[in-house]
């Protein structure tokens, strides 16, 4: 499946839903992770380059502490903060995928699990990752938040990802019609949530966590998924390295404001 497949957008409470042509969520990152080869992935992480969360994951997690990051994935950042010298494990409910890190990188400390219902006893981390993942989740993200914060000892940190409502999902929100089913007729099913950050702030807020910031990144993912522009540039391959790493470095330079208003995600950096 492309980056652009065919789609639709609904209000979904206070979040603005994106709907795909998918099957199960968990067959459809199975298909989605099962393309790349893990060893040159590995490879590259190994290096300890953690991107635009240099800043977020030096500065908050802590250095002896224990790191799950739930919903792991491939596995990048789990290689990457223990490159780092970070004690670091992985969870994710794809079996095939787990297997394919193990067998790639068998260092890795990386096991099949359940963010829902994780598999260690109340206040067993220090800090807890969770990269792109409570969005799926069609029922919201308080069963997720909740179980985050129990298996967090007191004063661990939480470092949470989320698509949010940027300046141009806000204008598409108030046009588009409300869905409340997780699929659709035409064959379209629920993807993920654009959340609505107050909301989402609030839904951190009682589970009992504290707020500590919010950090916007992915402005040239914005750009590339909410503006006609850019998904006509980026389907039609004018996004070549070279161009890539010119766009990519400019927009780390962006001012706080513009980040704010345009960027893909929003980090919220929260503590028990």
């Amino acid at each position: 499946m492309t980056e652009f497949s065919p789609e639709a957008y609904y209000k979904h409470g206070t979040s603005l839903a994106l709907y795909r042509p998918i099957g199960e969520m968990k067959d459809y990152w199975e298909a989605y992770w099962g393309q790349d080869d893990l060893k040159p992935l590995f490879d590259q992480a190994r290096q300890g380059r953690l991107g635009e969360f240099e800043y977020p994951f030096s500065k908050y997690l802590p250095r002896d502490g224990v790191i799950l990051e739930a919903g792991c994935g491939k596995g990048k950042y789990v290689c990457a903060l223990q490159a780092r010298g970070y004690r670091i494990e992985g969870l994710d409910y794809a079996v095939e995928t787990i297997e394919r890190i193990r067998q790639a990188a068998p260092d890795l400390n990386v096991r099949v699990g359940d963010i829902y219902a994780i598999d260690r006893p109340d206040g067993h981390y220090d800090a807890y990752i969770s990269i792109g993942v409570m969005e799926h989740n069609f029922d919201g993200p308080e069963a997720a938040l909740a179980e985050a914060y129990r298996v967090l000892c007191p004063g661990g940190i939480a470092l949470i990802t989320v698509p949010y409502l940027n300046f141009p999902r806000r204008r598409l929100y108030r046009r588009v019609p409300e869905m409340h089913r997780l699929e659709l007729g035409n064959g379209l099913r629920f993807y993920q949530d654009h959340v609505n950050v107050d909301h989402f702030a609030n839904c951190v807020q009682r589970a009992g966590f504290t707020i500590l910031d919010r950090i916007p990144y992915g402005l040239l993912g914005g750009l590339v998924r909410d503006w006609r522009l850019g998904r006509w540039l980026y389907s039609h391959h004018f996004f070549f390295y070279r161009v890539y790493q010119l766009i990519s470095r400019s927009c780390k330079r962006a001012p706080l404001w513009l980040r704010k208003d345009l960027s893909h995600m929003l980090m919220f950096v929260c503590q028990k």
